[in-house]
């Protein structure tokens, strides 16, 4: 699913990180540091990330890395070398992946099903945000990653409520409110969800549209970039400058 994947993608990024850096190192001892520290991820049970995500969940490879430590066998290197702190790497996988996904809801799930008879703008105004918050009517507070990955209408939908929200933003800017934040509104939603009357969840009440054929992580990879590339400055938003630094040049360790 579209939410597992992207989880995937930020791990991956991040766990490739120290890599990257040690590709483009000078030092001759970078490539026996790069092979210490896969080893060391292989050790842990969470490397080749592939491998690992078809044995555990993302919960318990998050758990697992929260152990990691690793220090280099070399002292001749400086920062930009081998020398530098990996356990500070991991702990920004942890904390992006844990950032970017906390649960679908139910609830936004429902609403974001299209249906043939029901107006476009009251489709868009039921499934935006009521004063910056995207839980309204949920039945668990959570944040706007969780309504993005919870989405089951079509991307077109999606960049609808989402653009909305810009130029309504850009709109109070403009008319100099002086307050940050995200999508103010007025109203309330039209639809209310129902109240528990079950611990146990009924999915057969949801119509999903284009669902995922199955949990692996590579499945539907492609579409999930597609669907997703115009509406990823909203993550990219969310990192700070230690999280921006993570894009390196290709290339491999020397022979």
């Amino acid at each position: 699913m579209a939410a597992r994947s992207r989880i995937h993608l930020v791990l991956s990024g991040e766990l490739n990180f120290p890599l990257m850096k040690l590709r483009r190192a000078i030092c001759a001892c970078r490539k026996e540091t790069a092979f210490d520290y896969e080893e060391k991820l292989m050790n842990m049970g969470v490397w080749p990330l592939d491998t690992a995500l078809k044995r555990y969940t993302i919960a318990e490879v998050l758990d697992k890395l929260t152990d990691f430590e690793f220090t280099p066998r070399t002292n001749m290197c400086g920062p930009q070398g081998c020398l530098r702190d990996y356990k500070r790497s991991i702990d920004i996988a942890i904390r992006r992946a844990n950032q970017d996904f906390d649960g679908l809801c139910l609830d936004c799930m429902k609403r974001s099903t299209p249906t043939f008879d029901e107006p476009m703008e009251d489709y868009i105004e039921k499934n935006s945000p009521h004063r910056g918050r995207w839980d309204v009517n949920c039945r668990f507070k959570h944040k706007r990653s969780t309504w993005f990955f919870s989405w089951m209408g079509t991307p077109d939908g999606r960049r609808r409520v989402l653009s909305a929200v810009d130029i309504e933003e850009e709109h109070r800017r403009s008319m100099g409110s002086g307050r940050k934040g995200r999508r103010v509104r007025t109203g309330t939603r039209r639809n209310s969800a129902k109240p528990y009357t079950n611990t146990n969840t009924n999915m057969n009440g949801l119509t999903f549209v284009n669902p995922s054929t199955g949990d692996s992580d590579k499945e539907n990879l492609d579409s999930f970039y597609n669907d997703v590339v115009d509406d990823d400055e909203f993550f990219d938003a969310r990192e700070d400058a230690d999280d921006l630094d993570g894009v390196a040049a290709d290339g491999e360790l020397d022979n």
